[in-house]
């Protein structure tokens, strides 16, 4: 079975304003349901992600969060790895945002930096999750905000 998730937001109109409410009314019903599935530490984890992750975007993206695209989250499963799956959506993004001279904002962990660089995403600013967490028996997990800024095709592209 195939699993992967994409989408961007690229917000320039009152359209895209309501997809964001929208998108919110539905994380935070997912996020309400989740409660009664999920223990205490996975609640921690996930708030410790959630907010880490905001406060990192929201530095990287100062002002000007309008002006980016997005991945939100890919996911391609272990089976299905190394088919270019993954490859294709991120190009669905990046050459949309390259031809509106966008750059283009994820988060990631570390094991998928190498994936995210060949595209040239560089990482802007990092965390960790789990240093402070006394039930985490694992060593911290690097996660980094990554940026690609628009590339220009050369000639022989165009």
């Amino acid at each position: 079975m195939l699993m992967f998730c994409l989408y961007f937001v690229f917000s320039r109109s009152s359209a895209s304003s309501a997809f964001s409410h929208k998108q919110s009314s539905v994380e935070n019903a997912i996020r309400r349901l989740s409660k009664l599935f999920i223990s205490p530490q996975q609640r921690r984890r996930g708030d410790e992600w959630s907010e880490k992750c905001v406060d990192a975007v929201l530095t990287v993206l100062g002002d000007h969060a309008d002006q980016y695209f997005s991945i939100d989250g890919l996911y391609t499963h272990p089976d299905y790895q190394g088919r270019g799956f993954a490859s294709t959506l991120v190009n669905a993004i990046t050459e949309p945002a390259d031809k509106h001279d966008r750059p283009t904002l994820l988060v990631s962990v570390y094991h998928n930096f190498p994936f995210y660089e060949s595209f040239g995403f560089q990482r802007v600013m990092d965390f960790t999750l789990g240093e402070d967490d006394p039930d985490w028996d694992a060593e911290p997990i690097l996660v980094s905000v990554m940026v690609r800024q628009p590339q220009v095709p050369s000639r022989k592209d165009q």
